[in-house]
């Protein structure tokens, strides 16, 4: 049975839990469409998960845009738009 005392801690961590998605919302959808515009689809996927441990505190695997990465990656990101518009 619970308690008032565990009625107000299940609220706190509810109302967290509510913050942190908020924040995530907010901060994945700017990461979204700044990935988007610079990199593509591979971009956005990985500036959402770049949201989601900046968030949580847990680092999450980055999606490989190209074998040749490390080339695309030394062009900036003009290079990689061009790549992705010449793969498309």
């Amino acid at each position: 049975v619970f308690g008032h005392a565990d009625l107000d801690s299940l609220t706190r961590v509810l109302q967290g839990l509510l913050a942190d998605a908020g924040k995530l919302a907010a901060l994945g959808k700017a990461a979204w469409r700044r990935a988007h515009d610079d990199f593509g689809l591979p971009g956005m996927v990985n500036g959402f998960l770049q949201a989601i441990s900046h968030v949580t505190g847990r680092p999450l695997a980055l999606l490989e845009s190209s074998p040749r990465r490390g080339e695309l990656a030394a062009s900036g990101p003009a290079g990689l738009r061009q790549h992705h518009r010449s793969a498309a």
